[in-house]
C-alpha cells in the first residue's frame, strides 16, 4: 500500500473512531495542517475527566510518516479502549481517576508523503533543543550540536 492510500485509510478509520467515542470520551481535531492546498487534520481522543491535576497517559503515533506501524498500533489500542469502556467496569473506574489522550497520527503530512519529516522537512522526533544533563566519555552519545546533517542531531 502506498503512503497516500494508507493515509486515506487511516483518516477514514479515525473519523469512524471519532463517532464511536462520543458517549464515552471526546474526539476533536486539534489542528489542521495546510500543505499544498490540502488540509490534514490532527485528531485527539480524550478519556477521563477534564481535570489537569489528574495523572495523564499520552499515546502518540504517526510521528514518522514512513513508519506506518506507529499509527496502526495507536489506533488499534484506541479502538480496543473504546470497545472496553462500554462494558469493563474496572476500566471505567480507572478513568474516573486519570486521563488518557491519544494522537494516532501526529504527523499527517509525513504519513501522506511517506517520509519521516513533516511538510516543512522537519523530523519531529529530532527537533527538540535538548541539553544533556550527563556527559558521556563516548563521543556523540549524549547529544551534540555539531551539524543537523548527522541523523541524531
Amino acid at each position: 500500500m502506498n503512503s497516500k492510500t494508507y493515509y486515506e485509510h487511516e483518516l477514514a478509520k479515525l473519523k469512524t473512531l471519532a463517532e464511536l467515542v462520543k458517549p464515552i470520551g471526546r474526539a476533536r481535531v486539534i489542528k489542521e495542517i495546510e500543505y499544498k492546498e490540502k488540509k490534514f487534520p490532527i485528531y485527539a481522543f480524550e478519556f477521563g475527566p477534564d481535570d489537569k491535576s489528574l495523572p495523564l497517559l499520552f499515546v502518540v503515533g504517526g510521528v514518522h510518516g514512513l513508519e506506518f506501524i506507529g499509527s496502526q498500533i495507536t489506533s488499534s489500542l484506541l479502538e480496543s479502549l473504546i470497545q472496553m469502556l462500554h462494558w469493563d467496569k474496572a476500566m471505567q473506574w480507572v478513568l474516573q481517576r486519570m486521563r488518557i489522550i491519544f494522537y494516532p497520527m501526529a504527523n499527517p503530512v509525513g504519513v501522506y508523503l511517506g517520509r519521516r519529516s513533516n511538510g516543512n522537512g522537519v523530523d519531529l522526533m529530532r527537533n527538540a533543543p535538548v541539553e544533556a544533563g550527563v556527559t558521556s566519555f563516548l563521543p556523540l552519545v549524549s547529544g551534540h550540536r555539531i551539524s543537523p546533517l548527522l541523523p541524531w542531531y
